[in-house]
């Protein structure tokens, strides 16, 4: 097997600008609602085959009492040309909705006790579903496997571009860098990093489409990084002032010793990045020594960026809803059962009708002014 390490080199680097964007914590709801002209909520038309709640938690050993299903982290959410794709990790499947809510079909044939799924791309108008630890199958939306390889390692996420298939394997893998390229048994390592800490698997994808670029965050670090055209190199950095993990978290000698560091602090990790040309969304954790977790979220508007909270996670609808966005529109996954608790600024941006019904999820077109 062949290996190449890339380093970049100050040179490089001076010639791409990457931009830079400071956090500011807002504990209120009122900055994300004034920036809205319209909500439309499309309840999913869901059956007791094709369930999206407690069966996602049930199946790898995190399964709540049936009376208290566990909502802190749905399935993520694809757009495509006719239908929603709900990509689900839990059950090692994706789920496609039409447009009005309509059940179509599901995807996936992942080989259950030997693989789990990481993650799903759309490309090509198909389905590209990565599982760890190396393998890749290729479906039809309609959920007909067209292809299935195996690869050397998927780390935690994978994402096919024209050089080959770009694998995720962040700080304290083992690994020699905290990015690769493969293409065959040959791979390119980007990143390159000896730091001794914890493997920090977040559970949310890692890449994610820039137009022909692709984004994606570098773990515990508060960067955003881009792949284009063979180079790996900055695009955003984000100044989370006191909440940022110091630099001499990354220089122990002993990783339990990086952990303590750490935890025995308030710190910050951008949890997750999103951009479609002007318009941009970004989850930021912040975590206390006790272990409370408050999550706020920026929207980026032609290069300004918004700073909110919406609430709190399984008490306000919104809170830890985003998923994507495509233009102006932002997609959210809500849970009907707090629907009730929505906000009343944000509740008058509504603009669809919707029944109580007993939907798993609900799709949350947020249109941006």
């Amino acid at each position: 097997m062949k290996t190449n390490i890339i380093i970049p080199v100050l040179a490089a680097l001076c010639i791409q600008t990457h931009a830079q964007v400071r956090f500011t914590p807002v504990d209120s709801h009122l900055p994300f609602a004034e920036m809205i002209s319209g909500i439309e909520l499309i309840p999913l038309d869901t059956d007791e085959v094709n369930m999206l709640r407690t069966d996602i938690w049930c199946k790898h050993g995190d399964c709540p009492v049936p009376e208290e299903p566990v909502h802190s982290q749905g399935p993520e959410l694809i757009l495509a040309e006719d239908s929603y794709l709900l990509v689900d990790p839990g059950q090692d499947r994706t789920y496609r909705y039409s447009w009005d809510g309509r059940f179509l079909n599901s995807i996936g044939n992942i080989d259950e006790g030997k693989e789990k799924m990481t993650n799903a791309q759309l490309l090509d108008d198909g389905l590209y579903v990565y599982a760890y630890p190396g393998a890749v199958r290729r479906y039809r939306l309609d959920g007909t496997e067209v292809r299935s390889e195996k690869v050397e390692d998927i780390g935690s996420g994978g994402w096919t571009v024209k050089e080959g298939l770009l694998t995720w394997y962040g700080y304290g893998s083992g690994r020699p860098g905290r990015l690769a390229l493969w293409n065959g048994m040959d791979s390119t390592t980007f990143l390159p990093t000896s730091a001794k800490v914890l493997h920090f698997d977040l559970g949310l994808p890692v890449f994610t489409q820039n137009g022909k670029a692709v984004t994606f965050i570098d773990g515990t670090r508060s960067t955003v990084m881009i792949y284009r055209n063979g180079k790996a190199s900055r695009h955003l950095d984000i100044d989370l002032g006191e909440f940022a993990i110091a630099d001499s978290y990354y220089e122990h000698e002993d990783s339990m010793e990086a952990a303590l560091e750490m935890m025995s602090k308030t710190f910050g990790i951008v949890e997750r990045y999103v951009q479609d040309r002007k318009y941009g969304f970004m989850e930021i954790m912040i975590q206390t020594p006790e272990g409370k977790v408050t999550d706020y979220y920026g929207i980026m508007r032609k290069g300004e960026w918004t700073w909110f909270s919406p609430g709190t996670i399984n008490e306000h609808p919104f809170a830890n809803s985003f998923r994507t966005i495509k233009g102006k529109t932002l997609y959210c996954i809500l849970n009907p059962d707090i629907l009730k608790n929505m906000q009343d600024e944000l509740k008058a941006k509504i603009t669809t009708p919707l029944e109580t019904s007993a939907d798993d999820f609900i799709i949350a077109k947020v249109h941006l002014k």
